[in-house]
């Protein structure tokens, strides 16, 4: 699979994943149920929290619980040659004019202690189309990608061979006008990530 490219997005035009593959995906997010979307706190400690800077519903999808994910994360692992274990994965739902607004995945140093170091890549892997709005923009770029079913959008957070904010990689979900958007949301960790946050439903200022 050869990516587009321009400055340091890839996008995968020739399907990361089928149709069949995204509606299966979709059917096992609804049976098992999401939770309301939450953020990274700029407190200094590692809160999950409540915000108006997002307002989608996720859930996330650890390997090894479900056959058809784990293709996914091993998929993933492939493109970016490494390992599983380094791969954090959410499904996230936006409708009724939801979004995430405009942030960096890129972590303060508070979130890389202990759960896998700095998120490398970032990828957003489409599920549907069938709805108006919620495409992907990087501001910084000024580009807007489209969400195109079984479509992926994959991205460096970091300056080339460095640990270093990328500044290009800004980006945000904009909000849905019409209808459901789907999509799975991956990062990349340096190592083996492991999961160490406790949520609150606090208002904490963002960073």
């Amino acid at each position: 699979m050869i990516p587009n490219l321009f400055s340091n997005i890839f996008i995968y035009d020739e399907k990361l994943l089928n149709h069949t593959e995204c509606d299966s995906i979709i059917e096992l997010a609804n049976s098992i149920g999401l939770t309301q979307s939450t953020v990274t706190s700029n407190d200094g400690y590692t809160n999950k929290v409540l915000s108006s800077h997002r307002t989608n519903y996720n859930l996330n999808l650890p390997y090894g619980k479900y056959d058809i994910i784990d293709d996914v994360y091993r998929h993933i692992a492939k493109i970016i040659s490494l390992p599983v274990e380094n791969i954090e994965m959410e499904i996230n739902r936006y409708s009724d004019g939801q979004y995430f607004m405009a942030h960096y995945d890129y972590l303060t140093s508070e979130w890389i202690v202990d759960t896998g170091g700095q998120r490398l890549y970032s990828c957003v892997v489409y599920l549907n189309d069938d709805f108006e709005g919620g495409e992907t923009h990087f501001a910084n770029l000024g580009k807007t990608i489209k969400p195109i079913k079984g479509n992926a959008v994959l991205w460096k957070n970091c300056l080339y061979d460095s640990d270093q904010l990328d500044l290009t990689s800004l980006h945000e979900s904009l909000p849905i006008i019409s209808g459901t958007k789907w999509a799975l949301i991956v990062w990349v960790r340096e190592n083996a990530f492991k999961s160490k946050h406790y949520e609150t439903s606090s208002n904490h200022q963002l960073k």
